[in-house]
C-alpha cells in the first residue's frame, strides 16, 4: 500500500505556488501503487485529482478526495515497419524525451515543439501563463500574445497542430455575445 497523507500543502506541486491543500494525497512512482491509491479512493467514496508536474495547473483552492501525484518513469518502443511506436510514462518529461527520440534516429516528434503560441483575450490569464513558462524553463520554446479569438485570420503555416478552447458562452455571461464571433 501507497503512503496516503492527509492535509498537504500542493504548493510545492504547482509552478506558481499557489497555496492549496489536499485533503488526501499520494505520489504514485508505479502501477500497482496507482491501482492501490485507487483503491483507497473507492473504498472512501471521494473523488481522485491526478497532478502532472503542475506548470499547467492554477489552483483556485483546496482540494477535497485524493490527490495523486503521477510520478511513473519509463520509456518503452518498438518498431513496426517503418514507424517506431514510443511510449512514455506519465511521469516523464515531455521535452527529454523529445530529445531522447531525436538521439535514436526517431525523427517527427520534434515537429510538435518547435514552434508553439498562445493567445488569450485576457491579459490577467497571460501574465499566470507567463509565469508557469518561465518556471518551467520554456521561455526559448513559447510565445505569448495578447490577442482576442475574433483577431485571428486563416493559418499562415504549411503545417502544425492547432489546439483551441473557444468561449462557449457560459465563461462570457452572454451566449448572444457569441453569434458574431462564430458568424466570422
Amino acid at each position: 500500500m501507497p503512503t496516503i497523507l492527509e492535509q498537504v500543502s500542493l504548493e510545492p506541486y504547482n509552478s506558481l505556488a499557489l497555496p492549496a491543500v489536499a485533503e488526501f494525497f499520494c505520489a504514485v512512482q508505479d502501477s500497482a501503487a496507482l491501482l492501490a491509491a485507487l483503491e483507497f479512493a473507492r473504498s472512501k467514496n471521494i473523488e481522485v485529482t491526478p497532478l502532472g508536474g503542475g506548470s499547467n495547473i492554477v489552483l483556485a483552492g483546496d482540494i477535497a478526495g485524493l490527490v495523486l501525484s503521477i510520478e511513473l518513469k519509463g520509456v518503452t518502443h518498438r518498431v513496426l515497419d517503418q514507424v517506431v511506436e514510443v511510449t512514455f510514462a506519465a511521469g516523464e518529461n515531455w521535452h527529454d524525451q523529445v530529445q531522447h527520440c531525436l538521439q535514436q534516429g526517431w525523427y517527427g516528434l520534434e515537429n510538435l515543439s518547435l514552434d508553439i503560441r498562445g493567445y488569450d483575450a485576457n491579459p490577467r490569464v497571460l501574465e499566470y501563463t507567463t509565469a508557469n513558462i518561465e518556471n518551467a524553463g520554456l521561455d526559448d520554446h513559447i510565445r505569448l500574445a495578447h490577442k482576442p479569438i475574433d483577431q485571428f485570420g486563416k493559418p499562415t503555416a504549411e503545417k502544425g497542430l492547432l489546439l483551441t478552447n473557444p468561449p462557449y458562452g457560459e465563461r462570457l455571461g452572454d451566449v448572444d455575445e457569441l453569434i458574431p464571433l462564430y458568424q466570422k
